[in-house]
């Protein structure tokens, strides 16, 4: 029976420690043979409001700045 995890999933924030905490689980997962999974969460600002008219442009920017993050912080691993 194999005790390894099948997957990991690595939450990083683009924070100082993001770095450190996307590597070790890359490691972690190489040396098991694991599938890892990288998401990146962070704080997003209520948008909606009955008045504002923009809401769909603003959200698709906010979308496309995580995907950017997530992004730079897999490249540094």
């Amino acid at each position: 029976m194999n005790d390894s995890p099948a997957k990991i999933l690595a939450a990083v924030d683009g924070g100082p420690q993001a770095e450190a905490v996307a590597r070790v689980a890359a490691n972690l997962a190489a040396k098991m043979g694991s599938e890892l999974h990288v998401v990146h969460v962070g704080f997003v600002p209520a948008m909606y409001h009955p008045e504002m008219r923009r809401y769909p442009s603003r959200s698709e920017g906010v979308g496309q700045e995580s995907q950017q993050i997530l992004d730079e912080e897999v490249r540094r691993i």
